[in-house]
């Protein structure tokens, strides 16, 4: 005789019966909205593929496949308010992450008249008017290894987003 455990189904199993289904398909939908973090072209693994290789072996938290999409959902949209933003300005600065200047320009036209009160007779007396950049420096007391801390603390936000996932199943792993 032998005892087989009883437990509820793995989000492998779930996605065997529902991947086709349409609520699946709308929330597949919604995961692409994440954006795809790419480190130097070495990764190409979008947050749903990473989604389903972290939690496939994981039993899934709720008792029917309407709590479940609904707990998805939920946790999903707080990822997105959440992470996204943060996301989206890591990949785009990401090149300029280590530069401790930034580019200042400025443009200013400044006219005089004889008369101040009437503009329209064009009694100019005096104008100044310049355009220019310059590169201001900042972070002076910062060091190196410091930067790199706090970009690999940046790094992590996009598995801290994956975390977030762990209401929505049972266990600890």
């Amino acid at each position: 005789m032998s005892i087989k455990a009883l437990y509820t189904e793995t989000l492998a199993e779930f996605l065997e019966r529902n991947e086709s289904s349409s609520p699946w398909q709308q929330l597949k939908t919604r995961f692409e909205l994440m954006p795809q973090f790419d480190v130097g072209g070495e990764f190409d693994r979008t947050f749903y593929e990473l989604f389903i290789e972290k939690y496939d072996v994981r039993e899934i938290g709720a008792e029917t496949d309407s709590m479940f999409y609904h707990f998805l959902n939920e946790t999903l949209s707080e990822i997105l308010i959440k992470y996204k933003p943060k996301i989206v300005q890591f990949v785009n600065n990401f090149n300029d992450l280590f530069k401790r200047s930034v580019s200042l320009e400025y443009h200013d036209d400044n006219k005089y008249y004889l008369n101040p009160v009437n503009t329209q007779a064009d009694k100019l007396q005096n104008r100044t008017k310049y355009d220019g950049s310059k590169e201001q420096s900042f972070a002076f007391l910062t060091s190196n290894p410091r930067m790199m801390q706090e970009l690999l603390d940046i790094k992590d936000i996009y598995y801290e987003a994956l975390a977030e996932f762990e209401k929505c199943f049972m266990g600890v792993f």
